[in-house]
């Protein structure tokens, strides 16, 4: 309903877009099996270059840009 504007959403991207970004550092560090260390200040992972090459490699299709800035 909150697609037609009748409600507000039930998981605005205040909560959502943080949350998303949390759980990508999850799984891969569950992928990679190891444990990794986020700087939050740059938003990068410190300790390992691949596992920020998964976080941060591929650039977002032409048209998206801005909804894909960490």
């Amino acid at each position: 309903m909150s697609c037609l504007g009748k409600e507000k959403t039930r998981s605005p991207f205040e909560i959502f877009g943080p949350l998303s970004q949390v759980f990508s550092l999850g799984v891969i560090a569950q992928r990679l099996n190891t444990p990794l260390k986020f700087d939050r200040n740059t938003k990068t992972i410190t300790n390992n270059p691949f596992a920020n090459a998964l976080l941060t490699d591929v650039p977002p299709r032409k048209g998206w840009e801005e909804f894909y800035k960490l």
